[in-house]
């Protein structure tokens, strides 16, 4: 069958992310996650999507993030220690407007390279979206009475899908509230819940394998904690600040998530190994107690945070009196949100 009447015969499902998708990614366009959406199950014609609101909220948070960076440059720059150590090139306005410019060209470039369609708002009706406020149904809430943005990316999406396959990849609990019931529509928490889900289809071992790494997951958390403290990056606090991970400062570890999002085999002589790619997501909850700070504000005694992390891990899988056994695993990449 050649691939035009592939289209023609099967339905394509839009997958549309929220900007919270970028935000938990930290806007890092390379991030696996997003690299992922290029390689999904192939029984299926995916379209991506975004809306217009969507953009802007993406665009507005690269500007804070590189302005965010440029005021720490700054700090760090105005520092007497620092001149006293060594000189450093000013930073002028102009080298911050040249920065915010090349961050949103990578944006748009990433919209161009993955073919991601920018749903528009246009359809969206003023009164439709001041029901909802007033009727405080989904995204609007007694806490969440200032969703505006995400009422009228919500509408615009339901009005461009109707009567259509759409999948929703949000972490935003409202979104999912705001699509509950309509039955031509999926929410996800996250790309690596909704590859599995695709997976799973594709591959009945998913099931199996999610299982046997759930009952090791003792060993998981202390690979976990030993590689954050030995890896050479610094953990960053709320308000900026990083400091290098000591292994006392882990008060406790939680896994939140775990999805399968990729299989592959490998002949390596007369055998065959499964090479299982797993995303975790987890919660840790550290004592910054006296850490070496890289800025020049002193850490609050005995101060505790719990912060996010999403670590991608390759399980190796053998087989057993031919069924499949776990033999080993090692952390590819540690990402903080």
């Amino acid at each position: 069958m050649l691939f035009n009447e592939r289209l023609i015969t099967m339905p394509i499902k839009t997958i549309v992310l929220d900007t919270e998708v970028f935000v938990r990614l930290k806007n890092d366009f390379n991030h696996s996650h997003f690299r992922k959406l290029k390689s999904l199950p192939k029984n299926e014609v995916y379209n991506l999507a975004i809306t217009d609101v969507t953009r802007k909220e993406v665009e507005s948070k690269i500007k804070h993030q590189v302005e965010e960076h440029f005021r720490s440059l700054q700090k760090f720059q105005n520092s007497p220690l620092v001149h006293r150590a060594f000189e450093l090139s000013t930073f002028s306005f102009n080298d911050l407007k040249i920065a915010i410019e090349k961050a949103i060209s990578e944006f748009n470039s990433f919209l161009l390279s993955f073919e991601i369609e920018v749903i528009s708002s246009k359809s969206v009706e003023l009164w439709d979206v001041l029901d909802l406020y007033f009727e405080s149904r989904p995204p609007f809430s007694v806490k969440k009475k200032s969703e505006f943005p995400d009422a009228i990316s919500l509408m615009a999406i339901e009005k461009h899908l109707f009567n259509k396959k759409g999948i929703v990849i949000s972490g935003d609990c409202d979104w999912e509230s705001f699509f509950n019931g309509k039955e031509n529509f999926s929410v996800f928490m996250s790309i690596p819940e909704l590859i599995e889900h695709l997976l799973i289809q594709e591959n009945s071992l998913i099931s199996l394998f999610k299982k046997q790494i759930s009952e090791e997951i003792t060993d998981t958390k202390l690979s976990i904690i030993n590689y954050l403290v030995e890896d050479p990056s610094l953990i960053e606090l709320p308000d900026g600040r990083s400091f290098e991970l000591e292994k006392a400062q882990i008060e406790s570890i939680e896994i939140e998530s775990i999805n399968i999002v990729g299989l592959k085999k490998e002949m390596y002589g007369q055998s065959t190994y499964t090479y299982c790619s797993v995303n975790f997501g987890t919660n840790i909850t550290l004592n910054i107690n006296s850490v070496n700070s890289y800025t020049f504000d002193p850490l609050l005694e005995g101060e505790t945070i719990t912060s996010h992390f999403s670590i991608s891990v390759t399980y190796r899988v053998a087989e057993l009196y031919g069924k499949p056994v776990l033999s080993g695993f090692f952390i590819d990449d540690c990402i903080q949100h």
